[in-house]
């Protein structure tokens, strides 16, 4: 996925973290503390720039291609929406009732 403008020095960090995890893991080198510090810097870097987002920024993010869009991916997330709107359900029933009581007694049903 290609980043937009100013996500490039995320990108940036995430392919070096990636370069790192694969030279510690090519040349069997305890890179813990390399790669802790890296993945410190990557995570306060886009803290950072998603924290100080202009508003055309987040239109870019909301209208990226590639972004994820909502699906329904697992039973749970299934099972969420589908209580949600039983739950809908039967607010909107009993505001009906509700209405349909205040009507009765303004001698409108």
């Amino acid at each position: 996925m290609k980043p937009l403008d100013f996500e490039l020095p995320i990108a940036e960090l995430e392919e070096e973290l990636d370069k790192l995890k694969g030279k510690a893991q090519t040349q069997d080198i305890d890179m813990s503390e390399e790669v802790f510090a890296m993945e410190k810097k990557l995570s306060e870097t886009r803290d950072r720039i998603y924290d100080n987002l202009s508003p055309w920024q987040r239109v870019q993010i909301a209208r990226h291609t590639n972004r994820r869009l909502c699906s329904i991916t697992s039973p749970t997330s299934l099972m969420i929406f589908v209580s949600f709107m039983e739950i809908a359900t039967l607010v909107m029933i009993t505001r009906c009732q509700v209405v349909s009581q205040d009507w009765e007694i303004r001698g409108l049903l």
